[in-house]
């Protein structure tokens, strides 16, 4: 099933095994008028599960043609989004007919399906698991633990990776600083401890800004250098999920207050209320969300004081990169970022970076950007300010 749905990816020219998330988000702005032509690639059979019945290992074009026009692009992504939801949905079936458990265990690239996923869950399974990273770089996860002797792996965080800032606990002053900058309207740069394991911004290398405002998806966007129908995601602090979002379709007055648990950003929700969030709702109403338990987590404190700041405990949460780029992992490379992107700050650990703009200190005479920063480590009155 992701080969056929990379193989679509492809021929509609995108990159496969790598945008298959585009084509996903641009479904909402179709309509599946192609199913029928997605359908001549792969059958269910009685027993649930599918077979393909056309090779495309070589492509789809070599049935479809290589040209994809442009009016019916949209439609295209919708036809085979649609087929993929009815396949896993037959699967899914399938599987809860056969054994009869509320629990479900997914991998695999197609695993990123949020939609997909939410669809699971409201018709079959209630509670899904879903390692943050289940295509094939996920794999490095299990062959560590073969190689380790482990028969059994407690899953207790998805900060696996390497940490930029050794030292970093950010101090109540730097996160009030930050939350007084996104409500002005600012777009922040936040690396926190170790890097994410997955292809999902949890909080520890992000880029964040107020949801509230529409001009935020269009200047993520700018930065990002994404396509403008690409949606962004919310943030929301755990115990007030059922506030904002439609989880599962569950009523409010029955779950308000009540934990839910959707931290790795695998399903997508509806927003209750989409013109008080426009910056994280996408065009079919809905959002993919991460909720944020309580900890001591920098990112939590940040969410706590934005929620206490603001009257909100939503905040836009995307992955600190550009597009066609993995999620920054090293210093030098957050600062190009930063330098070169029409960010307003950045946070690494402790340390508060903004910039201005110099006239005539580059060899041509042509402005420069200069990163000035703020250091609020050892939780003192004292602040440090510098130049990088």
């Amino acid at each position: 099933l992701g080969l056929l749905y990379s193989a679509f990816t492809r021929w509609l020219g995108l990159k496969p095994n790598e945008d298959e998330y585009i084509v996903m988000g641009a479904a909402a702005y179709g309509k599946p008028t192609k199913v029928a032509e997605v359908w001549k690639f792969i059958k269910i059979n009685k027993n649930g599960t599918f077979s393909l019945t056309k090779n495309i290992h070589r492509g789809v074009e070599q049935y479809l043609g290589h040209a994809v026009p442009v009016e019916d692009w949209y439609d295209w992504c919708a036809s085979i989004q649609k087929v993929c939801e009815d396949v896993m949905l037959s699967l899914a079936g399938m599987l809860y007919k056969k054994y009869g458990n509320a629990n479900l265990v997914l991998g695999g690239g197609v695993a990123l399906n949020c939609v997909c996923n939410s669809m699971i869950q409201q018709e079959y399974f209630r509670n899904i698991w879903i390692l943050p990273s289940p295509g094939d770089s996920g794999n490095a996860l299990g062959a560590a633990a073969y190689v380790a002797g482990l028969n059994k792996l407690n899953w207790h965080t998805p900060f696996l990776g390497a940490d930029i800032d050794l030292q970093s606990n950010p101090t109540s002053k730097l996160i009030r600083d930050v939350v007084g900058r996104l409500e002005r309207g600012e777009i922040v740069g936040w690396i926190q401890g170790r890097e994410e394991f997955g292809p999902r911004a949890l909080g520890h290398r992000s880029l964040l800004a107020d949801p509230r405002r529409a001009d935020m998806k269009d200047r993520v966007n700018e930065i990002k250098r994404r396509q403008e129908f690409r949606p962004f995601a919310p943030a929301v602090l755990e115990e007030k999920a059922f506030s904002y979002f439609d989880v599962n379709h569950v009523p409010i007055n029955v779950f308000l207050g009540k934990p839910c648990t959707r931290r790795y950003m695998q399903f997508v929700d509806r927003v209750r209320d989409p013109e008080s969030l426009p910056a994280i709702t996408h065009v079919d109403g809905t959002a993919r969300i991460q909720t944020v338990p309580k900890s001591t987590d920098p990112f939590r404190r940040l969410l706590e004081h934005w929620e206490k700041t603001t009257g909100c405990a939503v905040l836009l949460n995307t992955s600190l990169n550009i597009k066609g780029h993995p999620i920054l992992s090293d210093r030098r490379d957050a600062m190009k970022m930063f330098l070169d992107e029409p960010m307003d700050a950045l946070v690494i650990g402790n340390r508060l970076y903004s910039k201005t703009i110099k006239m005539g200190l580059s060899e041509d005479g042509s402005p420069t950007t200069i990163a000035d920063f703020k250091d609020y480590s050892d939780g003192a009155d004292k602040l440090v300010a510098g130049r990088f």
